[in-house]
């Protein structure tokens, strides 16, 4: 009669050369209240003696893995510097086009602050030009005033001219008037003292 398993409900158990059993006693042992567990044995590993074609076959490998891995390695480096000069490309394409953007902002602004100064030159040019037009205008103007005055003092002296002669007329005609009345008024005078002579020689 065994005595009963001191692994109950055993799920697994592995094997060791530390247990002195056969393995039918020892399945017999630890499975006895176990029937649902797995029993495992681990065999004795003989050491493999390894050729010096499997030798060198194993180093040849190694050497490939070590190049494989070198390879993957400078694939990656590769990919990453390329990934990197990509990035640093378009971070240099964003900051010339972020430059020409200014340049053009900076040379419309030039050009807008010279077509303000031209502007301003043509219109003080404009207004010089405009005093100058306006400065010989009034020129004109005064010389023709000028010579209106000149016209209108000669009609001015004309017309007092032709009043005076008019009034030296006049006074002719009334001189000329009292002249021949007093020759009237001397005749009859003279005939009244004939008469009078007359009268008295008689």
């Amino acid at each position: 009669m065994h005595e009963p398993s001191p692994s109950n409900n055993l799920k697994c158990s592995n094997q060791t050369d530390r247990i002195p059993r056969t393995p039918i006693e020892v399945k017999n042992s630890l499975l006895e209240s176990s029937p649902s567990a797995t029993f495992i044995k681990d065999l004795p590993q003989v050491p493999h003696k390894r050729s010096r074609l499997d030798a060198d076959n194993g180093t040849m490998a190694s050497t490939l893995d070590k190049e494989k891995q070198q390879t993957k390695t400078v694939d990656e480096e590769k990919r990453t510097l390329e990934a990197k000069v990509f990035m640093q490309d378009q971070l240099i394409a964003d900051k010339k086009a972020m430059l020409e953007a200014m340049k053009v902002q900076h040379e419309k602004r030039m050009l807008k602050a010279k077509l303000h100064e031209q502007d301003k030159i043509i219109a003080q040019q404009k207004l010089l030009h405009e005093n100058a037009m306006l400065e010989e205008k009034m020129q004109v103007q005064d010389k023709v005033i000028a010579a209106q005055k000149v016209m209108l003092e000669t009609m001015k002296l004309q017309n007092e001219k032709r009043m005076l002669e008019a009034k030296i007329q006049r006074q002719d005609a009334i001189i000329a008037e009292q002249q021949k009345a007093m020759m009237e008024a001397r005749k009859l005078l003279h005939v009244e003292i004939v008469t009078e002579l007359g009268n008295i020689d008689g």
